[in-house]
């Protein structure tokens, strides 16, 4: 987004020292302040929310403020930010896109690319999943000096840049022996699994923590099973918060651009990326029509999860 924007912020250095210079030594050292400034910054918030969840699935009543005569004006206010946040930016993609046709042609130059992101997100969106949950569970059922720190680890990747993150990983990953890896799609998975995870592990947190244990401590105790617990009882009563957070890991993967830009695979693009390409060869209907199918595909995964978290959250 800075670089878009054109503006100058200190990740765009540490980007500029690693793909213009090529001097990686530069943009490790570069990077070195900002993952201090975040091992501060998540310890210090860790101690502000005292294990307290950033996700509520609890539902409560609704209240309501008398407001007043101020009621106009305070009822603009949403309004006005509604407005310069979505509407008018959503007017100017379809004013500036033109005909369908150049939907049309966006489509057929651009379809590979844009099955190749849905792909790539659902198959990360599924492993952030199968990641998250046993790591939710041991988080909210356990207690000690393991557990806070692991929960240290699952929050520090909330305040590293992707560019840092994306420079870490080509360190792990770009050599001998791991280059079956880095030249192919795994490695975007496991850019997106490793940046994305934490926001997996809040939400399915937030909702483990509504489960009481007692209901698995029962049915442990008539069955003797801890498959049979885990499949017939913990799941369909944790399922509402993977529902949640397959849509979000499935939404953050298929938007990213900074990680992909620096470890996609030779000879692959994803749809933000492809749109990225566009802009720099001046195409802008082209790039206002991309912009509109990627938010159509938003919208559509959108529509598609959430029916089904509904149904499995009204079943509770």
């Amino acid at each position: 987004m800075p670089d878009i924007l054109r503006l100058k912020v200190y990740p765009i250095e540490i980007f500029i020292n690693f793909s213009a210079y090529y001097d990686i030594r530069a943009a490790t050292l570069l990077s070195l302040p900002l993952i201090s400034v975040t091992l501060l910054l998540v310890w210090g918030q860790m101690g502000c929310m005292r294990g307290k969840s950033y996700v509520s699935f609890e539902r409560r009543d609704a209240v309501s403020y008398e407001m007043g005569r101020s009621k106009p004006l305070l009822s603009l206010f949403p309004c006005v930010i509604l407005t310069l946040a979505a509407l008018m930016p959503l007017g100017i993609l379809f004013k500036e896109s033109g005909r369908l046709d150049n939907y049309v042609k966006a489509f057929q130059t651009s379809y590979e690319q844009i099955l190749y992101s849905i792909s790539i997100s659902a198959i990360a969106a599924f492993l952030m999943i199968c990641f998250s949950v046993p790591v939710s569970y041991y988080l909210e059922r356990t207690r000690g000096t393991l557990r806070t720190f692991l929960d240290y680890l699952t929050q520090l990747p909330f305040g590293l840049p992707s560019i840092v993150m994306g420079i870490g990983l080509i360190h792990v990953w770009n050599r001998e022996g791991l280059d079956r890896i880095y030249e192919s799609s795994a490695i975007l998975i496991i850019a997106f699994v490793s940046a994305y995870s934490p926001f997996v592990i809040k939400i399915i947190s937030a909702k483990i923590r509504q489960i009481n244990p007692e209901f698995e401590e029962a049915a442990h105790l008539g069955t003797g099973s801890s498959l049979k617990v885990f499949w017939h009882i913990f799941l369909p009563l944790a399922f509402p918060g993977i529902m949640a957070g397959f849509l979000t890991g499935f939404v953050l993967s298929l938007s990213n651009l900074g990680t992909a830009l620096l470890v996609i695979a030779p000879g692959k693009a994803t749809l933000p990326l492809t749109i990225y390409n566009f802009m720099h060869y001046g195409a802008e209907e082209m790039v206002f029509a991309l912009s509109l199918l990627l938010l159509f595909t938003l919208m559509g995964a959108g529509m598609i999860l959430y029916p089904l978290y509904m149904v499995s959250e009204s079943e509770q």
